[in-house]
């Protein structure tokens, strides 16, 4: 396996809820891979902004790490991805950043989570566990 390093946010308004994209149909959480000299708290904030253009959200503190596998041009891809709470204010409207493929922006109070749990992936499903 070829490893990634990744970082993440799962991001929380005032009204306890909250935001997930869809990407590629599935309900997902922005995050991406770290840059050169970047350390995981950059990343998961720099993903949040470009995902969901936003300017400003308040890093917390850190959730838990996930891991998933993939192809990649034929190559196998482990990627460790490290989680963290973060907040945003009401005046913020997030958007998503369709050069990525994101298409829906959606909020959802945990009551709310088994539309999201039903259409995303294992490791989505393993960090809501962890929050």
């Amino acid at each position: 396996f070829r490893i990634i390093k990744a970082g993440g946010g799962v991001i929380i308004n005032s009204k306890d809820e909250y935001l997930f994209i869809k990407r590629r149909g599935f309900w997902d959480l922005p995050k991406g891979k770290l840059e050169k000299f970047e350390n995981y708290e950059k990343c998961a904030v720099r993903e949040v902004c470009e995902e969901c253009n936003l300017k400003s959200p308040e890093l917390g503190k850190r959730i838990t790490s996930t891991y998933h596998t993939y192809r990649l041009k034929g190559k196998l891809i482990l990627k460790k991805t490290v989680w963290f709470e973060m907040h945003i204010s009401d005046a913020e409207k997030p958007m998503p950043q369709t050069s990525e493929e994101i298409t829906e922006i959606g909020w959802f109070k945990k009551s709310d989570w088994n539309e999201v749990v039903e259409n995303t992936f294992a490791s989505i499903r393993e960090l809501l566990a962890a929050v």
